[in-house]
């Protein structure tokens, strides 16, 4: 059993989980929450502990050795009755069956594995607000006190813990006789009782019924009986329960659903879309005056929350929209990404006018909300679109194309609607054998090349690295970014090709500077899944390497965390490069979705953790705890922390206070081409040599 107290504690938080990996991950998020915490490797030990010394809160895995966590949870709740704190069951499992087990066995909430971080304390606070409302109110109201009885199997009553009630309640003519449930409570409430009570005789599991205002919690008291506990249910548990809902599923800033909550109802969607053959649009809303505001100003937040009023209200009557329930803004069409990128679902884009009625109630949002703004800022609408399964097959890639559209139409100040990159869109066979010429003929003829964004280390100012990105110099489109460029090539079925050249090009460079600088200067190239499912990506990077006579150390993979796990093929790619000496680097960690034994056995060099972290550190001042449960886990791999995106000081001095080694992005320096980079090079290494 291990315990870590913080110097200023906001209680003990008791954690039982028989994986040591997991467990120390849990162990950190919470210590950096001001918790004292407790954890041991089973539900034995766990009940053991909570019986001798009731911790705040208790979070026990389902699948533990000795006792398993949903009978841990049954034995607390019976042991402790009132005073037992919130307890969160973790489980792996997400059906609806598996989370239903754990709230009939007393459990407050459940975590889904692996958990997300970030939320986790959000929600713990809440957990803890309900649980405390409720305290608070209970000697408020007499009729809370609890009444226990003992119920045989045909409802009749052989213990109460309040026999005056029972005798004053039963007819005169049966008080020589025990009686039943039905003659002490109310009918509907006596009936779902005695069905709970022959359910839990049956399965020996406990559970609960709410009937009104009343609560019972049923559990086994012997062969042929069973415990009720019967209680008036407190309203600050709906408060609290609220607030849970508000902070895991709402965003912060407009009161919408998040992208979270946003994710879940919009999976449903496109599965039945795909089921029926339907096709389904994802808008992507912002303005100019959320780019040109600062995190930290004021407006930002009016601006949004007014066009997300406005919004909400013009399009709730709208059809064919997947609505959320959002509480404040109630049955919401509209949900929000990072508070200022606004999204809407369209179920069925076919629909005659369903569409332009949509966009053309956009505007009128837009309008409405500039008139209500300070300063006249300017709410003129730019709107990305993305279609599916036209444009992407999966809703992670479709949000990535609306939002990519939605910058594009901002930087060309296109109030309509703009598509996402036309390759995602078209299909044809002539468009694509015109698109696969246009990239052969742009990589034979130098349109497509490299630039170099630089990666500072935070403590010297030193150059670390730097990110190879790939740049085409269209001539008709003017520059495309890496996201689009590779999006064309898939579709073109050129990504091999354009892969090939990318490696080869990266490691030629890489070999320039490890023969002409005098520092050792690392080169990442960024992956796609499309090319880690190549079965021969290792070996032909591998051999790029060997052929420059370029020391593997200095290249580095860089890899999105979704994709650790994502199949034993992408693994066996990551092995052979790390077995080759090739560094791999974790982009966009934290998100919990890699498991700690696949960072293990691949020795991870670099985690980077995305700028939407920072934003939310920055913007509403808050400490999620994942720079230091990341540093942790970096420090354990002989890794470092680094922080990617950094677009102000304010966002790199957070960066620097929350322990990140190294940090990246355009208020450091934006990619550039290779003669830029080199003389950025040359002036940051004077400026570190001379302390500046």
């Amino acid at each position: 059993m291990r315990s870590a107290a913080p110097t200023q504690t906001a209680g003990v938080a008791l954690v039982a989980e028989d994986d040591a990996g997991q467990r120390m991950m849990m162990e950190q998020a919470l210590s950096q929450a001001g918790f004292t915490v407790v954890a041991v490797a089973d539900g034995a030990a766990a009940l053991e502990y909570a019986v001798a010394h009731p911790p705040d809160i208790v979070f026990l895995d389902v699948v533990m050795p000795r006792m398993t966590g949903l009978q841990a949870c049954r034995e607390m709740r019976v042991a402790l009755g009132t005073r037992c704190p919130p307890i969160i069951v973790v489980t792996s499992q997400d059906a609806d069956d598996a989370i239903a087990a754990g709230v009939e066995a007393g459990a407050t909430d459940y975590l889904i594995k692996p958990v997300n971080w970030t939320l986790l304390l959000h929600r713990v606070r809440g957990w803890l607000t309900a649980y405390q409302a409720a305290q608070e109110a209970s000697p408020a109201l007499p009729a809370r006190r609890e009444r226990t009885l003992q119920v045989s199997r045909r409802g009749v009553i052989l213990a109460d813990s309040d026999p005056t009630e029972t005798t004053a309640s039963a007819p005169t003519s049966s008080r020589d006789r025990a009686p039943e449930l039905a003659e002490v409570l109310a009918a509907p409430f006596a009936a779902q009782v005695m069905a709970c009570v022959r359910k839990v005789l049956k399965t020996r599991e406990s559970a609960d019924v709410r009937y009104a205002q009343w609560e019972a919690r049923i559990c086994v008291a012997g062969r042929d009986k069973a415990r009720v506990v019967i209680c008036e249910a407190s309203a600050a548990e709906d408060e609290a329960a609220a607030e849970m809902f508000r902070l895991a599923y709402l965003d912060a800033v407009t009161g919408l659903p998040n992208r979270h909550l946003f994710e879940r109802t919009a999976e449903d969607s496109l599965a039945r879309a795909r089921l029926r053959g339907l096709s389904v649009m994802l808008l992507c809303v912002t303005c100019d005056a959320f780019a040109a505001l600062r995190p930290d100003q004021p407006q930002l937040r009016r601006a949004a929350r007014a066009l997300a009023d406005e919004m909400v209200m013009r399009l709730r009557d709208t059809d064919h929209l997947v609505r959320y329930d959002s509480l404040e803004a109630g049955d919401s069409p509209v949900a929000s990404a990072d508070g200022v990128l606004f999204l809407v679902l369209v179920a069925n884009a076919d629909a005659p006018g369903a569409v332009p009625a949509v966009v053309e109630r956009i505007h009128e949002a837009c309008a409405a909300a500039a008139e209500r703004s300070l300063n006249h800022l300017s709410l003129a609408p730019r709107i990305g679109v993305a279609r599916f399964p036209q444009d992407a097959d999966g809703l992670p890639a479709l949000i990535e194309r609306a939002i990519m559209a939605a910058g594009e139409a901002r930087q060309q100040r296109d109030t309509q609607l703009h598509a996402a990159p036309a390759p995602a869109r078209a299909s044809s066979p002539e468009f694509l054998a015109d698109l696969a010429g246009e990239l052969r003929h742009a990589l034979a003829t130098g349109q497509i090349h490299l630039h170099y964004q630089p990666r500072i280390e935070l403590a010297t100012g030193q150059v670390a690295g730097a990110e190879a990105l790939l740049r085409w110099a269209h001539p008709l489109r003017g520059m495309l970014s890496a996201g689009a460029l590779i999006a064309m090539a898939e579709a073109a079925g050129e990504a091999g090709r354009l892969t090939d050249w990318a490696l080869g090009e990266a490691c030629r460079q890489a070999a320039t500077w490890a023969r002409e600088l005098p520092c050792r200067l690392r080169v990442s190239i960024n992956t796609s899944e499309c090319q880690l499912t190549r079965p021969d990506f290792a070996r032909r990077l591998v051999e790029q390497v060997a052929a420059h006579a370029l020391d593997p150390a200095l290249i580095e993979i860089e890899i999105d965390e979704q994709f650790l796990d994502i199949s034993d093929a992408v693994l066996a790619q990551l092995f052979e490069l790390r077995h080759a000496g090739i560094g791999l680097i974790v982009d966009d960690f934290s998100a919990g979705r890699a498991s700690l034994g696949t960072l293990r056995r691949l020795r991870i060099g670099g985690f980077k953790i995305d700028r939407a972290r920072l934003r939310t550190t920055v913007l509403f001042n808050e400490e999620s705890g994942i720079y230091a449960l990341t540093a942790s886990i970096a420090r354990a791999r002989q890794g470092c922390v680094i922080a990617k995106g950094i677009e102000s000081a304010e966002e790199l001095a957070v960066a620097r206070a929350r322990g990140c080694d190294q940090a990246q992005g355009f208020h450091i320096c934006q990619p550039l081409p290779v003669a830029e980079f080199e003389c950025y090079l040359a002036r940051a290494g004077a400026a570190a040599a001379a302390g500046i």
